[in-house]
């Protein structure tokens, strides 16, 4: 008797296995022009709960991938995450929109005090001929009072010419006028002054000014990276959660097939025992042949309830995996796959690798660190070691990127390799099973014409069902490994 191998969920996912590379984006800001379909967050308040479980009896591949999708709380979380940096970006550019507003005034301010100070500059050679001149006139003054016996601090009122001062008097208005002269470009020196500290105030404000300008501006760039990547790891998990929901989904197909033909195998083996119980009561076999007949059953059995075990935690687990509940059980809709051809590569490595949105993020970081870079040259008290830190962050994304493309070559590869070992597998189990159908039908003839004992037709009957099993298990393997490609096309490039 050929025993099936049993084929789990985890090992089916293991055998396909495609890395967890998570994230996405807003669409406005998608790097490529893929044409990405919203998850929608279905939060009911009322309940508190984001995810409302669907009670189903029966389940096909399209059903599941969308129940699986909708229910996704990864998702759900990178589009709260979306959300939060699209607040984030709206409130950063309104405070940039204020900072270039304050910008631009203070710039139209320092202008305006410019072309004040132009205006008003003061004389300050007139200032300081007129300062010589009040000390000589002041001294001359006080000479000429003391000639005439006059004290300075007598004078009370203006003095008539009949009192012999006409000189001094006219030595005083031309004095007083002096002064005036002076005053006027004093005052002009005080407004000169005041508006050169204003504009030296304005001008400390627009360096600070720019300076949180470009800082706003630099949380800008790396929320544009953040919304970029978050975006497309968005679309890699989507694509690749379909991909991990049709796997599970084949293989509890594929286990339900085997325990299926192990139902039969029973069915047949116990038939079998039934005939050696007459054979060995009619003293044909030995009581240790019959025996082992018993062993084998039993061991049968055994492998049978483990595998129903296996199924019902299997189902049990992608139910809740994909957001559904049930009642005792749900059926499983057989899946139509229909001829699968072999698979060639049409688009080239290079032109894969460049337009992957692995490499559009790889590319997104490399150019974030070089407009880094671009900042620090134009910074005007920047140091060396500012200018080599930049520098060394931009050859570490170079370096990332190589790596990646390396990575991301090796991973197409390996996927084309798959699909050429899958097809051939898929190939031999279908020649295998058409060498089983030939045989099945010569032994057919011969047990209808006697020549056959009923026993052996029954193990012919089980080779052909096995058969069909391994093919139909070749056929879904196959399936699964095209479905690689397809994530190839939608620009994600499994890597470990």
């Amino acid at each position: 008797m050929k025993k099936g191998v049993s084929v789990g969920v985890t090992t089916i996912l293991l055998l396909g296995s495609l890395s967890p590379t998570i994230v996405s984006a807003k669409a406005k800001q998608a790097p490529l022009n893929t044409i990405e379909e919203g998850n929608h967050i279905n939060y009911d308040a009322e309940t508190d709960i984001f995810v409302e479980r669907i009670k189903v009896d029966s389940l096909s591949l399209e059903e599941a991938v969308r129940y699986g999708l909708n229910s996704a709380y990864s998702l759900m979380e990178i589009d709260y995450n979306l959300e939060l940096l699209d607040e984030q970006e709206d409130q950063m550019e309104d405070r940039v929109s204020v900072t270039e507003s304050s910008l631009n005034s203070a710039i139209k301010e320092r202008d305006e005090l410019q072309k004040q100070i132009d205006a008003t500059t003061p004389d300050t050679a007139t200032m300081d001929t007129a300062s010589i001149d009040f000390a000589k006139e002041i001294n001359e003054l006080v000479v000429s009072l003391d000639n005439i016996n006059v004290d300075i601090n007598d004078i009370e009122a203006p003095m008539s010419p009949s009192t012999g001062l006409s000189g001094t008097i006219s030595n005083l208005t031309r004095f007083l006028n002096e002064i005036e002269a002076y005053l006027v470009e004093y005052e002009k020196n005080r407004e000169y002054q005041l508006l050169d500290e204003q504009l030296e105030l304005v001008k400390t404000n627009i360096l600070t000014l720019r300076t949180q300008l470009d800082t706003l501006e630099n949380s800008l760039d790396s929320i544009d990276l953040q919304n970029t990547s978050l975006f497309n790891d968005r679309i890699q998990r989507r694509e690749q959660m379909k991909v991990s929901i049709e796997s599970s989904y084949i293989s509890l197909l594929m286990l339900q097939d085997q325990l299926e033909f192990l139902n039969n195998t029973l069915a047949t083996e116990q038939n079998q025992l039934n005939a050696n119980k007459v054979r060995y009561d009619l003293g044909l076999i030995s009581y240790r042949d019959y025996e082992k007949e018993t062993r084998n059953i039993t061991d049968l059995e055994t492998q049978i309830a483990d595998i129903q075990k296996q199924l019902k935690n299997d189902k049990t687990t992608f139910a809740l995996t994909i957001g559904i509940t049930y009642d005792e059980d749900y059926q499983l809709e057989e899946l139509e796959i229909g001829e699968l051809g072999l698979l060639k590569q049409e688009i080239p490595t290079d032109e894969l690798i460049k337009n992957s949105l692995n490499m559009v993020n790889a590319r997104t970081e490399l150019n974030q660190a070089e407009d880094n870079l671009d900042d620090v040259d134009d910074m005007p008290n920047r140091t060396p070691e500012d200018e080599d830190m930049a520098e060394i962050k931009v050859n570490i994304a170079k370096l990332k990127m190589e790596a990646l493309e390396v990575n991301l070559e090796k991973a197409i590869n390996n996927i084309y390799h798959q699909i050429q070992v899958q097809y051939q597998a898929m190939k031999n189990a279908e020649r295998d099973l058409e060498e089983a159908r030939i045989d099945h039908q010569d032994l057919q003839i011969n047990y209808d014409l006697g020549l056959l004992a009923k026993q052996d037709f029954d193990n012919a009957a089980l080779a052909l069902e096995q058969a069909e099993m391994n093919y139909s298990n070749a056929k879904y393997q196959y399936y699964l490994t095209t479905k690689q490609v397809d994530l190839l096309e939608m620009k994600v490039i499994p890597v470990q």
